[in-house]
């Protein structure tokens, strides 16, 4: 599965439709690179929601952060720090 596209989608969308959209950046073989971004983008819309994703989504946001910190990286590290700044 390819990451969905993002570019288009409104700036404010329903928490439900983020929790899919996210699921499926999680699914989708891309880099990790890739799917960070996707998931700072989806983040970003979500904090227009005023509401963290559900706990599931949110741990698994969380996992897949983990698995794929580089501190050497510091384009990684920037979009980590946005992740975290907008999910907590």
């Amino acid at each position: 599965m390819n990451l969905p596209e993002l570019a288009s989608l409104s700036e404010t969308m329903p928490a439900s439709e983020l929790e899919v959209l996210f699921e499926k950046v999680l699914l989708a073989s891309a880099t990790a690179r890739q799917k960070l971004e996707a998931l700072l983008e989806l983040a970003d819309k979500q904090w227009h929601c005023y509401a963290p994703p559900s706990e599931e989504i949110g741990a698994r946001i969380s996992a897949f952060v983990r698995e794929s910190w580089n501190p050497g990286d510091l384009e990684t590290v920037k979009v980590v720090l946005g992740l975290v700044g907008h999910l907590g």
